[in-house]
């Protein structure tokens, strides 16, 4: 940015930073990418069905919002058809991966922002231990921007589907975090949306040991009690005493990090040392 004046009035200019163009990798006669994220195809010849040439003048493609949150385009030659990732194209484009690294990562954890400063290679483990990546962080004006930008789309194409939010609360009431979708939900717990679906038709039904929720409160008004589908288990120590206890394993589960929810369930059963604590199901004989 430049300043100046002009009489008694300051004056600045704005360096708009300039589109610059590459081929899209391993589609170099058919695209190109620019530092901009657009996408464009090339002018050129091609041979129609009944043998004729014809010319096909240079446009920019259409760019969407998929299901994962990231811009996408549809890529189209001889027969050829792929849809790519935006920002992978343009960090194919214009970075070199020296390192070879496997994943691509939004420094600030927009995945809409596709600037050439806001993206790295980055390793998996890099890649979902930034900070500021929206799925762990979820930052409301992150989140309020994927969710225009996909319901803008949709009513662009006269679509009357959109997707309903829901919450997700501890099993003692406190609020856990929301998902824009019942879809989305189910990617984060690992299960089917329409069991999401089942337990929101059902008040109160527990998944993942979560209870959810079509509206949002500071507290859900409901505390998971035992019933005969839950049983409580309790931690003894070497004497057989009870030193703690949770309503189910499935909130164990979630408390210690279980990796596997079934291989916890048989320890708890066997009555076997689960990391060096002992579990079991509360009336269970020792």
């Amino acid at each position: 940015m430049r300043g100046g004046s002009f009489g008694a009035f300051p004056f600045f200019i704005v360096m708009e930073e300039k589109e610059i163009w590459k081929p899209v990798k391993g589609w170099e006669k058919y695209y190109e990418v620019s530092n901009k994220a657009r996408v464009r195809t090339l002018s050129r010849e091609i041979i129609t069905k009944d043998g004729r040439r014809r010319k096909v003048n240079a446009r920019i493609r259409s760019v969407y919002v998929g299901k994962r949150g990231y811009y996408c385009v549809g890529l189209y030659a001889n027969g050829k058809h792929k849809i790519a990732y935006v920002h992978r194209l343009i960090m194919d484009a214009f970075v070199e991966n020296t390192e070879n690294k496997p994943c691509i990562d939004h420094i600030d954890g927009n995945k809409l922002n596709c600037s050439l400063e806001n993206m790295r290679y980055a390793t998996q483990q890099e890649n979902i231990t930034n900070p500021n990546t929206a799925w762990k962080a979820w930052r409301p004006e992150i989140r309020e921007q994927n969710i225009n930008k996909i319901l803008t789309k949709r009513i662009e194409k006269g679509q009357k589907f959109a997707p309903m939010t829901v919450y997700a609360y501890y099993p003692d009431g406190r609020f856990y975090r929301s998902f824009y979708s019942m879809g989305e939900a189910g990617r984060f717990v690992g299960r089917d949306p329409k069991i999401i679906q089942l337990a929101l038709e059902n008040n109160h039904r527990i998944v993942e040991g979560y209870v959810w929720s079509k509206k949002k409160r500071k507290s859900f008004p409901y505390v998971y009690r035992k019933n005969k589908i839950y049983k409580s288990v309790q931690e003894i120590n070497e004497e057989g005493e009870v030193i703690n206890e949770w309503d189910s394993a499935k909130v164990l589960a979630n408390e210690i990090n279980a990796i596997n929810y079934q291989s916890l369930t048989k320890f708890i059963r066997a009555q076997k040392p689960y990391y060096g604590r002992m579990f079991r199901y509360k009336d269970s004989p020792l």
